[in-house]
């Protein structure tokens, strides 16, 4: 399936595009920031202009949507163009600029180039859908957007499906919020300020609803799973090393290289996953207060005892068949019959691994995360800079600190600090893999780049 359309599009649409690639559904996105069907280049003097020349402008959207059909012969193609109008202005049948939308002029002139670019996409047999804009002042998107208003009343005639994203990044009654509960309760800014763009973590609420649509519509299951944008807790390698499953705090899954699809279980608990292991079959996932969830298969498991809460960090047994959790203190609980302890005094534990038999644990003083070797001989802790340390014979292969963010992203989330690191794995082949709060994955050794969730939304200031 396809995507097309302007800087929402490609925000909302990249989010989407990716979860649906993870549902194993085909999906492109092709999106220009300040593009729309609304120059004089495409309609002048009353008319639409079929072979338009695209000049001093980011794209001629009816001439490229003919190439895009014949490029990739979609299924389904989904179109987010509802706000750019720009000067000079496209001109009526008696030569004055349409300036105002909401004009007879402008409704005009919309329902034509609206007409026109369905025409062309619907010419190979493609199904159509169309997203709504997200809240740009006090009120639902299609009450305070003029080309909405004057492209729905087209799609309504010619029986086109609208993908209402509003909601997800609105306030319970509809009007326009500039900050959302994330996946811990933490409110987190889902649109840049004072603008219509989103930030990633409202690229990927938007993005979630319209890939369960897309999904719906093509007939798809959808998994568990919301499009990346909360918080990852967790890298769990697969037994060959050449892949790896990201776990969000929300409960998404997502798989790379050679690991297998797993559904996750986003919106079925409501506390946050706060890690996960790999399991004899799928994984184990470990909710804040002890909650055990079996993904992919993976046998059931309850952590005792039930009382010790919250939980902050999680490991495998020794021999993979449970689980051991921690809670900040370091009082822990188990799977099976095993009844493991940790040293007396443990303060703000962040996580635990193996060193031969004996549980080790890292606190914040000390870093951000611990992972110990597929071989239990040694260990690394990482701080939340991305610097690294190794005890035993771990090798160090190297440090993942990074540079303040550029100003405009920093302006878009507050703070020119990275993402913050939040896990470590040991890679079978050697090496490692060091994760961010993003999903940011940087591989150092013998560990396989194969990516992260990072690099899916756009931010502007």
């Amino acid at each position: 399936m396809l995507f097309i359309g302007d800087s929402v599009l490609d925000q909302e649409g990249g989010a989407a595009a990716f979860l649906l690639r993870q549902r194993g559904i085909d999906s492109v996105k092709v999106a220009f920031w300040g593009s729309g069907l609304y120059t004089r280049d495409q309609y002048d003097m009353g008319h639409t202009i079929l072979t338009a020349t695209g000049a001093g402008n980011p794209v001629d959207w009816l001439t490229k949507a003919t190439a895009l059909i014949a490029q990739y012969r979609p299924e389904l193609v989904v179109v987010a163009l509802n706000h750019n109008h720009p000067t000079p202005y496209p001109r009526d049948a008696a030569g004055n600029d349409i300036a105002v939308i909401s004009s007879p002029a402008g409704r005009a002139m919309v329902a034509e180039q609206t007409n026109a670019l369905i025409d062309i996409l619907e010419r190979d047999g493609a199904q159509v859908m169309f997203v709504t804009p997200p809240p740009q002042g006090h009120e639902h998107a299609p009450a305070d957007n003029p080309i909405w208003n004057a492209t729905l009343p087209v799609l309504r005639a010619r029986h086109i499906a609208v993908v209402d994203i509003a909601p997800a990044v609105s306030g319970r009654d509809g009007e326009r919020v500039e900050t959302l509960p994330d996946c811990r309760g933490d409110q987190v800014r889902v649109r840049t300020v004072n603008g219509v763009h989103y930030t990633r973590a409202g690229a990927a609420r938007a993005g979630t609803v319209l890939a369960d649509a897309v999904t719906a519509r093509l007939r798809g299951r959808a998994n568990g799973d919301a499009a990346p944008g909360d918080h990852t807790v967790a890298l769990v390698p697969t037994a060959t090393g050449n892949g790896y499953w990201l776990v969000q705090c929300d409960g998404s899954i997502f798989h790379f290289g050679d690991a297998a699809a797993i559904s996750g279980v986003y919106g079925t608990g409501d506390e946050p996953i706060i890690g996960g292991v790999r399991a004899p079959r799928g994984l184990w996932l470990v909710a804040r207060d002890g909650r055990v969830i079996a993904a992919g298969g993976a046998p059931a498991r309850t952590l005792s005892p039930a009382s010790v809460r919250p939980f902050v960090a999680v490991t495998a047994t020794r021999a993979g068949d449970g689980l051991i959790a921690s809670n900040a203190d370091g009082v822990l609980a188990s799977t099976g019959g095993a009844r493991p302890s940790a040293p007396a005094g443990l303060r703000h534990v962040d996580g635990l691994t193996w060193f031969g038999n004996r549980l080790v644990f890292v606190t914040s003083d000390r870093g951000a995360a611990i992972a110990g070797t597929p071989a239990g001989t040694g260990t690394w802790v990482v701080e939340t800079n991305g610097a690294v340390v190794a005890h035993g014979d771990a090798p160090n292969d190297g440090n993942a600190v990074r540079p303040p963010l550029r100003p405009d992203v920093a302006r878009v989330l507050g703070s020119s600090i990275p993402p913050p690191v939040v896990a470590i794995a040991g890679s079978p082949l050697g090496g490692y893999w060091i994760v961010r709060d993003n999903g940011e994955v940087t591989a150092r050794g013998g560990a396989p780049d194969l990516g992260g969730t990072n690099a899916l939304a756009l931010f502007t200031a």
